[in-house]
């Protein structure tokens, strides 16, 4: 098993890796109403499906699960689904003070840097549901592009051609 050892921090915001430390208060996380209304699995997890998806992702090498702190204070969780050269990312911020702020973009900007500095890839997924019209704003404002519409979500994707502009524009903006 090859643990996930990354550590990502810039400007007060971490990925810290999901540990049993944080794997409890990821799960209360992820039942809150407004983060279940924006997922493909909307239903309440319970503590023992949770546990079991736990164990499954600390034992699989192409699934890197973050808690999401700022501060040193837990504002949501992250995660990267490894392909052969690109991954599915998944974000969700549990503090809403964080959501509706410019620091809700800085995880997802060290996911990406995380994804194509480090690991090289050459594309990052995303799916979003319909009616989630802030992060379809959210991805779109970091350089993502629509790549197919359903009934009900829509996949976008990002490369770091596409990022890398975005990525300083938005840094430019931390750095102040």
């Amino acid at each position: 098993m090859q643990q996930n050892t990354f550590l990502i921090q810039k400007f007060g915001m971490s990925l810290v890796p999901l540990s049993s430390d944080n794997v409890v208060q990821v799960l209360d996380w992820r039942n809150l109403d407004f983060v279940r209304a924006n997922m493909l699995n909307q239903q309440i997890i319970n503590a023992s499906e949770h546990q079991a998806w736990f164990e499954r992702v600390c034992h699989d090498d192409n699934e890197l699960h973050f808690v999401i702190e700022y501060k040193n204070a837990g504002v949501g969780a992250a995660n990267l689904k490894l392909q052969e050269k690109y991954a599915e990312s998944g974000l969700y911020l549990s503090d809403e003070a964080i959501r509706g702020s410019a620091y809700a973009f800085l995880p997802s900007l060290l996911l990406l840097e995380l994804a194509f500095d480090t690991l090289k890839l050459t594309e990052v997924r995303a799916t979003v549901l319909l009616h989630n019209t802030s992060a379809l704003r959210f991805n779109t404002q970091q350089g993502y592009e629509i790549v197919e519409e359903n009934t009900d979500h829509i996949m976008m994707r990002i490369t770091p051609e596409l990022f890398n502009p975005k990525k300083q524009k938005l840094y430019r903006f931390f750095d102040r």
